[in-house]
């Protein structure tokens, strides 16, 4: 036997690791999104789990698809929407229910937009009535894009800053205040 035949197998492996490397590198975006969907995941109440995996799986799929901006924002809302999520004390179950229809419509914002830039450019107009009317989808959907995660990170900065800050959870200070203060 020869050494480049004894060599094969090895040489396949590292090919295998280093196309698993490449594509990791390539999706780091959505690789890093993953946790924080599976993070967002844990927090959200039992009834609206099933809604969040869907989100993700979303989500996700906008991520590996769409232009890299897109999975930068969804990175950015899922993260922020975690850390929202863990400070609201009033009413965390709304706020999350909030957060997954936001993260759900930009990833199907994502998708939608990966669907038109595909299809526009496969489409042939013979007599250019699309042509008219595609600068303005593109300004429309651009503007999507990119004030679509803006909206929502008002939307996380509204929430938490509806109510001023407390000493302790809304049910120590009711129970505080019923009590007037006497265990």
């Amino acid at each position: 036997m020869e050494l480049e035949t004894l060599l094969l197998p090895f040489i396949w492996l590292l090919n295998g690791f280093l196309t698993i490397v490449y594509l990791t590198v390539e999706n780091a975006v959505v690789v890093i999104l993953i946790p924080g969907l599976i993070w967002l995941l844990k927090l959200t109440p039992k009834a609206q789990q099933k809604w969040t995996l869907i989100t993700s799986l979303l989500a996700v799929i906008a991520g590996l698809f769409a232009p890299p901006v897109v999975g930068i924002w969804l990175m950015m809302m899922a993260y922020g929407s975690v850390l929202a999520i863990k400070l609201e004390k009033f009413n965390a179950e709304s706020l999350s229910w909030r957060v997954i229809s936001g993260i759900s419509a930009y990833a199907l914002i994502g998708v939608g937009f990966t669907l038109y830039t595909t299809m526009s450019s496969i489409l042939i107009d013979p007599y250019g009535t699309f042509a008219q009317g595609k600068g303005y989808l593109d300004i429309i959907i651009s503007l999507a894009v990119f004030l679509g995660p803006l909206s929502f990170v008002g939307l996380l900065v509204q929430s938490l800053f509806a109510h001023p800050p407390l000493e302790g959870t809304p049910e120590d200070i009711v129970y505080n205040v019923r009590t007037r203060g006497q265990s």
